[in-house]
Parts: structure tokens; sequence; C-alpha cells
């Protein structure tokens, strides 16, 4: 088999003497054998393919001009492996280091130390690996590089129950997430000590906690509106990154989420909402302030006269509305009209970001918004939500086309450069995200680092946290590899160089550009809409990423676009083309047959069937989502590795077939179950209730981490707590434990039950 300019003729040996001709589409063709022939496909330059030996050992080779290729061995599907060590002390492998990530689980009843050998040739740049503490409540494990550093630094800590990502870059160390910098599970937050607190504030019942997304497109999710299918939603708002973050928040966190948010115009010039939100309408006496400094979505919306309203809708119940406004020397009066009830607004005052917060009856009644008299009024956003439920509150914030240079501004008082809009906002944290638009405009990595500084500085000035997120992989036909690299260390930097009030340490960096890989990669499987933006589907993978960094919700397996998988070229027999498929949404209700084209597919109710599909379609992989209200079953014909039998509600799950055999490629399913009631006698000092067994479907694996919440307020009380263990397949066993010295009765409660993977 050759690879030449075209056109060609191919002469193929083992192919029956076949010969075919490769023509049109440039230079770069594959001859492939699909086992009844030959055909021939175009390839890029620099294209890598793996190549099998006799023993079936995969090499890497990159096609850059005219080669001979042969594959004389088996290709097979890869899945990483698990390492499991039950002893104080372990030494990193090589071969847990791999491009896709095998695991290491530390079962140890204590403490653990880690040595991390020196990244080089045994532990190569890009070679990742997943450490899990599941080791006891209060025991750590202690990750020490022998002679490099990790995120520059000696040591790193891992707590209980928790687990993080690392990667070696050639040199040293880093991290992939918060987790690994020893954030202990969802009651640490690791560097965000104001959001804790916001998080048992809603735990409690007693008032909101709000994050703030302040970044470019992506951030206001431009390509959102691409990918699915017109049966399910497809507008830009409903499916970007803030509202799939929101879902995740109240599924994992177990705290209610409200995302009935805007701010500005979605854009720094002004094109955003208006074109791309169904719950905005713009009447022709609003139009793009052009003229006025920036803040919070980019470019504000400005009225001076009554002809027509701006109206928002809100998806979901609301009883009150946070109202964001410019406040100006000689600003008029804004009128905002809620069910026939009318709030003027003066507009008029010392320049700066103001907030007016108006109750209403419960409903989803449209707020309109009307310029009264005098000057003109400058509408910047809001933020309407259900007080009588305390909720994490998302505020959208981002600025398409926005640099560092825009957020960094200070040029007026309601600038994002300056505290004063971030103190008026309140929100708890703040994730920042950008780069893309700096690389195309060839800002350097110092200039970069030194505005998103600037950024940092303004709101841990206001007293929020701030966590930094990267972009997702971006074309490099529009934005070199090295150029982003070096952006993005540049924003790693700023990341190390400074901590959250009262914190130590660094500020969380969610990597989202290491995690997913490469555009190919990702752009290969369907992910994208265009050279820079994912599509609906990509925001999806993208949110539990970002929530593993930052929240330690681990469902790193179901947002890692490589899956712990790779696919070989073919096996005898099969087609190579018939074994790639993109993740092509397809609507379904009720039974249904998968099929290897499927791709994602979204279900809603009875029983998803994965039928022997045949050697010919090895290395056929899909997803299937539960969207609908009850639980969806998976019935294997064949042969069943570790799928589980039922998908949850919003719970999805990745799949692979090969050789007679579906496997659990990994997923972001719902595992949950109640317990019976806890609680109501007296307990010791130092004891715990008798063990209760809560049936969880689908908890297999020592790994997964238990979490129990009480479904009474105040349960079990102070001084007590819930310690939920993986007891079987299918069973958690539930504990509740008297910590102090003295007899406690803790308050009789249910139990919900969530196991994360």
């Amino acid at each position: 088999m050759a690879q030449t300019a075209t056109p060609q003729s191919v002469g193929f040996s083992g192919g029956g003497g076949t010969t075919i001709t490769c023509s049109g589409g440039g230079a770069n063709r594959l001859v492939y054998y699909t086992g009844s022939g030959v055909a021939c496909a175009t390839v890029p330059t620099a294209a890598q393919v793996l190549l099998f030996n006799a023993s079936g050992v995969p090499t890497p080779t990159t096609i850059s001009g005219d080669v001979s290729l042969s594959n004389t061995g088996t290709a097979t599907l890869t899945k990483s492996t698990l390492r499991n060590v039950s002893g104080s002390t372990d030494t990193l492998l090589s071969s847990d280091c791999t491009a896709i990530g095998n695991t290491v689980a530390y079962t140890n009843a204590g403490n653990v130390a880690v040595t991390l050998p020196q990244p080089g040739a045994s532990f190569p740049a890009g070679c990742q690996v997943r450490l899990k503490n599941v080791t006891a409540s209060g025991y750590n494990l202690t990750l020490t590089p022998t002679s490099s550093t990790i995120d520059g630094k000696t040591s790193a800590q891992i707590a209980f129950p928790s687990d993080g990502w690392i990667v070696s870059d050639g040199t040293n160390w880093r991290t992939m997430g918060a987790n690994a910098l020893g954030c202990a599970g969802l009651n640490c937050y690791y560097g965000m000590p104001r959001f804790r607190s916001a998080i048992e504030r809603v735990r409690r019942g007693v008032g909101n906690a709000k994050i703030g997304f302040l970044g470019d497109s992506l951030f206001f999710g431009t390509g959102a509106d691409t990918g699915l299918p017109t049966s399910v939603s497809t507008d830009t708002i409903t499916n970007n990154l803030p509202v799939n973050l929101c879902t995740i928040i109240s599924k994992d966190l177990n705290v209610p989420c409200q995302w009935q948010s805007w701010f500005g115009q979605g854009n720094s010039t002004g094109i955003g909402y208006a074109n791309k939100d169904p719950r905005i309408s713009v009447g022709s006496s609003w139009t793009a302030d052009n003229g006025l400094a920036r803040s919070f979505g980019g470019v504000p919306w400005v009225a001076t006269t009554s002809t027509n309203a701006l109206t928002f809708t809100p998806a979901t119940n609301y009883d009150t509305v946070e109202v964001y406004y410019i406040q100006q020397p000689g600003g008029g009066i804004l009128n905002v009209v809620i069910n026939g009830v009318t709030t003027p607004i003066n507009t008029a005052g010392t320049a700066g970001l103001a907030k007016t917060t108006i109750t209403t009856t419960l409903g989803t009644n449209v707020i309109a918004h009307t310029w009264a008299s005098g000057g003109p009024v400058d509408l910047v956003g809001e933020v309407a939500y259900d007080s009588t439920t305390p909720s994490v509150l998302v505020l959208m914030a981002g600025m398409g086309g926005s640099k560092e240079s825009d957020w960094a501004a200070q040029t007026s008082a309601w600038s994002t450069g300056n505290a004063a809009p971030y103190i008026v906002a309140n929100a708890d944290l703040w994730l920042h995200e950008g780069g893309d638009n700096d690389a195309l405009a060839s800002v350097t990595p110092s200039t970069f680092a030194s505005q998103a500084q600037t950024i940092v500085s303004a709101i841990l000035s206001a007293g929020s946290d701030v966590a930094l997120v990267t972009p997702v992989p971006p074309n490099p036909a529009q934005i070199t590899t090295s150029t982003m690299s070096a952006l993005m260390t540049s924003f790693r930097g700023v990341a190390t160089a400074n901590s959250n009030n009262y914190s130590s340490g660094t500020l969380p960096f969610s990597d989202t550009i290491t995690s997913w890989g490469s555009y190919s990669a990702s752009n290969g499987i369907g992910l994208m809409s265009d050279g820079l933006h994912p599509n609906a589907p990509g925001y999806k993978m993208w949110a539990p990423k970002l929530a593993a960094d930052i929240f330690g919700i681990s469902t790193v397996s179901g947002s890692r676009t490589s899956v712990d998988w790779f696919l070989s070229p073919h096996t005898s027999g099969s087609n190579l083309i018939s074994n790639i498929t993109q993740f092509v949404p397809t609507v379904k209700s009720g039974a249904y047959s998968l099929t290897c084209r499927d791709g994602w597919v979204f279900d809603n109710t009875g029983t998803v069937t994965l039928p022997n599909l045949g050697s010919a379609y090895n290395g056929c992989h899909g997803v299937v989502q539960n969207y609908g209200a009850g639980v969806i079953n998976l019935s294997v014909v064949g042969t069943n590795v570790n799928v589980p039998a039922q998908l949850g509600v919003n719970s999805s799950i990745q799949v692979g077939y090969q050789a007679g055999s579906w496997y659990w490629l990994g997923g972001n399913m719902t595992l949950t179950g109640t317990s019976a009631s806890i609680g109501g006698s007296s307990l010791p000092a130092g004891t715990c209730t008798a063990e209760t067994v809560v049936s969880v479907v689908g908890v297999n694996a020592f790994t997964q981490v238990p979490i129990a919440t009480p479904t009474t307020y105040g349960a079990p009380g102070d001084g007590m707590r819930a310690e939920a263990v993986i007891k079987a397949s299918g069973q958690v066993g539930l504990k509740v434990c008297n910590y102090t010295s003295g007899a406690l009765t803790p308050t009789a409660s249910t139990y919900a039950v969530r196991v994360l993977q």
C-alpha cells in the first residue's frame, strides 16, 4: 500500500490483486482494505495513524509525504487500567501515566505517601494519571515529586473522598483540577472559602449563592444553538455552559440552581441576546450604547424614547428581580413593569453600576422596561429568581468578542477592571475565561497576564472568590498551538500567583485545553460548531469537566473527550470508515435498538437495546442520554462489560462495541437512593447508629464516592455527621455518627444518597 500524489494507480497485494485509481482530492491518498476489496480516502498532511505490529502493539506514525504503510497485527480496543494500592507508600509507575490516563486507587486505612518520579522519558509530556483517595475519613494522599515540582510546589495533597488528575509537562507535574490540590470532595471547594460558605447558606435554607460567568463568546454560548435536532431545544442560552453547569450543581451538589439572568448584549459590540435569547425581545426604542464603556455582558442597552419596551420573560417562576443599570449624572427614569405594577427607577446620580431589587407575585410574568422621562437610561441586565427556594443563582455575563483588555478596562466606574461592579453584583464566585480573542489579536503573553491580573485583583478586592478557565482547544489553522500554549501558560501563572481571600495555595484553574487534547479530537467526534466554539453536545461535555475542576464533582470520565479509550484503524475484514462516527443526535421515545451510526441518542422512556452488531462494527460507539422523567433500561445482547442495567433521569452513558461485547466507556450517571428514617434516639459519645442499607441501582465499584444529605432541615444536628460507604454492588451503607464527647440525639430524617463516579 502506498501514498503518493494523485492521480495514481495502486496495486494491492492480498486483496485479490485489485488495482484502483485514487483520483481527485490532491495528495495524501490513503488506500485501505474493506474485506471485499480496497478503497481510498484523503487524509490530512502530517496526520497520525496507528500501525500495529505482529504482536498487536500500536505505533503512532506521522504521514508526511510518500510513505509505505503496513498492518500485520490485530487492532483492538484498549481500556484504561486500574491499579489498587493498599499500602501506606507508593511510587507512580510509568505504566500508570499514559496518553489516555490510567487510575490508581489508594485503599489504605490511613495516610498514603505517593512519590512522583521525574518527568521525562518514562513520564513524557502529555501522559496523565488519575489518583483516587478511597482511604477513610480524615486521611490524605500526599504527592511528592522526587526532584521536580507539582504546580510549582514541592508537594500536593488529595483529601478523602476525592480524586484528581495529574499530567506531566516533560519537566514537572501539573494538576488538572482543584481536586488534585486537596479538595475534600463536596465539602471543601478548594481555595474558595466564600463560595463554600455560600453553599452551606443554601443548604441551610437561609440564603442564596451566586456564580458569575465572566468571559468571551464561549461563556455566552456561541454555537450552542447547533448540533441538536429541532425537537430538542436549540436556542443558544438553554444549551450554553452556564446552564449545563447549573444542572450539574443541582444534581451533584444537591442544591437548587436557578439561571434566569442576562447581562449586556452578550457581545462587546452589541449583537448577542437580541438574536440568540428567546427570553428577550428588544423594542425599537432600545439600541446598543456603543459609545458607553462596557460592563457585565458587554455593551448596555440604551433608550431615550418610550415607543417600545425591552422585555425579559424568565423561563421559570420568580418573585424577585435584581435590575442592573448604569447610574450617571443626567440619567433618566426607567420604568419596570411586572404583572401590571410599575416600578420607576431614577438612574441619575453618581456614576457607577447600580442595582434595584423588585419583588412581585410568584410566576413567569413578562418584565417590561421602558424609558419614562429625562436623560438616557442604560440597562445592563437582570437576575430573576424564586426567593422561596434558596438556590445557587447563575449570572450569565459573557461578552462575545471580548479580550482581557475589555474586562480589565477601568475607563468608568462601572468598568469591570474596578472592584465596584463586583461589589454591586455581590457574586460569591466568578469564573473567568479568556484567550481566543487575545490570540487572534496577537496579544503577548505578558500583556495578557497583566490584564488578567487586573481582573483578578478587582474581584478579590470586592471580596469574591475567583477561578480561571481556559477555552476549548482552538483550530490550529486559526490559532496556532504554540500561540495558545504561551497564553495559557501565562494564564496559569496568574492562578499560581494568587489565592482567594482567607485561603492559601492558588486559584482554582480548569485546563480544558489539556483535558480535551486537541481540536481535531473534539471536532472529530462532533463536539464543535466551528474552529473556536463547541456545539450543544460540546458544551454539555464541557460542563462536567468544569464541575470536576472547580467544585470537586467527580464526573471526569464522562467529561473527557478521549473517554479513556482509543480506536484502532481496523481489524481484518472490517471497514475503517464504518467504525468512525460523529455524535449525530437522534431523538427517540420508547423501546429502541442502538446502531453504530447513532452517536448521540436522546431517549425519555422504555428500553434501549445494545444489540450484537457483528465484527464488521468493532469499535463503534455511541452515547445514550435520558432526558425524560423516568428510568431507561439498558439491555445488552451479548457480553456486558460494566454497562449498567438502568440509566437515571438527566444521566448519560457512552458505550462501545467490540467482538460481541458492549463496554461502558464512561458517562455522567445519576446514581441515587433514599434511606429509611435515621435518628430520634440518644446516641452516646463517639458512636454511630446501626448501619442502614440503601439500594442504589448502578453502584458497582468501591472507587465510587457516596454522599448522603438529610431531607430534614438541620439534621442530624451539630456535632454529628452522616457517613456513607459502598457496601456491595447496588448497596450503600449509611450511619449517623456522634463526634462529640457527650451523648446527643440526632434529628430523625431520611437521607438522599447520591453516588459520584
